[in-house]
């Protein structure tokens, strides 16, 4: 299956990877044509799909989702729009892990 070329790799590897291990819930072909439809929908909406990759596949979701929290990248200049409320969720993650700081959002 050929992947556009927005798609973060790493991000589709790891939710395959995820997706597969449920064996309860089989990846078909159609599945992940489904997934990459919507991730297309979503990038053309401007949402940050290595995001909405990561957090399926670290809540072990089946499907892949958006909500208020999803950060948008915005254009041609690579950055990521984060919401208020995320900014307060980091700002108090990072000063209970000052460890992790430079590993995610800032």
């Amino acid at each position: 299956m050929e992947l556009p070329a927005w798609l973060d790799k790493e991000a589709w590897a790891g939710w395959l990877e995820m997706r597969r291990a449920m064996k309860r819930v089989p990846l078909t072909d159609r599945a992940q044509k489904i997934a990459l439809n919507q991730l297309t929908a979503w990038h053309n909406l401007g949402f940050d799909t290595a995001y909405i990759l990561d957090e399926s596949t670290l809540r072990g979701w089946r499907g892949l989702f958006i909500n208020e929290r999803t950060p948008r990248i915005q254009r041609n200049t690579g950055y990521v729009k984060y919401s208020a409320r995320d900014r307060e969720f980091y700002e108090e993650f990072y000063k209970e892990h000052p460890e992790l700081k430079g590993h995610g959002p800032s």
